[in-house]
C-alpha cells in the first residue's frame, strides 16, 4: 500500500432538468492511496463532508460522499448503459441511476504522484432526469 498527501482541486458543473446551472470550484488537502488494484483519492470539504473517489479500472470509478447520516454512493461505468446507485438518509434509501457519458483518468505515481479525472454523467431517479453533471478533479503530491 502506498499513501501520499495530495492537493486536490475539484470543479463541478450541474445542469438541472429545468436548465438551471450550478458551478463549484474548490481546493482541498487530501490523500491518495494506492492499494492493490484500486487507487483512492479522499478529502474533506469545509462542512466536514467526506469524499472518496475509487479508481477501479479505466472504465469504472466510484464516488462516495458522507455527511452525518447521509451517504451517497455513485458508480460511473462507461461499459454499462445505466448503473443503479443508492443515497442513504435517516429516513431510508433512495435509488438513483447514473448514465456515464465520459470517464477519463490519468494517474502517475512516479516521482511526484499526480493525475486528473474527468466524469460526465446524467443522474436519474426512476425515469426522471435530475440533472447532467461534469466533474473535473486534479491532484498532486
Amino acid at each position: 500500500m502506498e499513501k501520499y498527501d495530495v492537493q486536490v482541486e475539484i470543479t463541478t458543473r450541474q445542469e438541472t432538468h429545468n436548465k438551471q446551472v450550478e458551478n463549484y470550484h474548490r481546493k482541498f488537502t487530501g490523500q491518495l492511496v494506492n492499494k492493490g488494484e484500486a487507487t483512492y483519492i479522499r478529502y474533506r470539504e469545509e462542512d466536514g463532508t467526506r469524499v472518496m473517489f475509487k479508481l477501479v479500472t479505466d472504465d469504472q470509478v466510484m464516488l462516495t460522499r458522507t455527511t452525518g447520516q447521509h451517504r451517497t454512493a455513485l458508480q460511473f461505468d462507461t461499459t454499462a448503459t445505466k448503473v443503479t446507485n443508492h443515497y442513504h438518509t435517516p429516513y431510508g434509501m433512495i435509488e438513483l441511476v447514473t448514465r456515464t457519458t465520459r470517464l477519463d483518468h490519468v494517474l502517475d505515481l512516479t516521482k511526484q504522484p499526480q493525475g486528473h479525472l474527468a466524469i460526465d454523467y446524467r443522474l436519474y431517479q426512476g425515469i426522471s432526469l435530475l440533472g447532467e453533471y461534469k466533474i473535473r478533479l486534479q491532484f498532486k503530491a
